[in-house]
């Protein structure tokens, strides 16, 4: 003889909040960044440069380890993973700038003044660039909130 059973249903809205991973992880290499970037303070052939520039990346690496542990798997990239490829590629840009002035210092095709003179301007141009992108970036993840609370991404086009 078979009994009937009500019917219960639960129906669950999980969603995480990002906040951590992006005060965890995004202001540690905004951080970075900036200091990689201050470098350019520096003259352009000594070698303490280069080898701050190496630590600031091999940090950026191990962040983005950790990040890649802690944070749950997905199909596609994301903001901060984003950022992350953006930061390195930031610090790659400086190690050759560094090494080609270097370079061209040490083979006297270039004097020393020179050398800051053009330091000073690919800072500057660095500099610039990366403060776009940064702003570029939050101004994108704040239209994507904007859109996200509205429900509507037809609004938003």
């Amino acid at each position: 003889m078979a009994r009937a059973y009500s019917t219960v249903e639960f129906n669950l809205i999980l969603e995480r909040r990002p906040q951590y991973y992006v005060n965890q992880y995004y202001f540690c290499v905004l951080a970075s960044q900036f200091f990689a970037l201050m470098l350019f303070g520096t003259p352009p052939t000594v070698s303490d440069r280069f080898e701050n520039l190496i630590g600031l990346l091999l940090t950026i690496i191990a962040l983005s380890f950790s990040m890649a542990e802690s944070v749950p798997k997905v199909p596609y990239h994301t903001f901060l993973d984003n950022f992350m490829y953006q930061s390195v590629y930031v610090l790659i840009i400086m190690g050759l700038e560094t090494f080609v002035l270097t370079i061209l210092v040490e083979i006297e095709l270039m004097g020393e003044s020179k050398a800051e003179t053009c330091d000073f301007v690919c800072g500057m141009i660095l500099c610039t660039t990366w403060v776009i992108v940064i702003l570029g970036h939050h101004i994108y993840i704040a239209l994507r909130m904007y859109c996200f609370e509205r429900d509507s991404i037809t609004h938003c086009l």
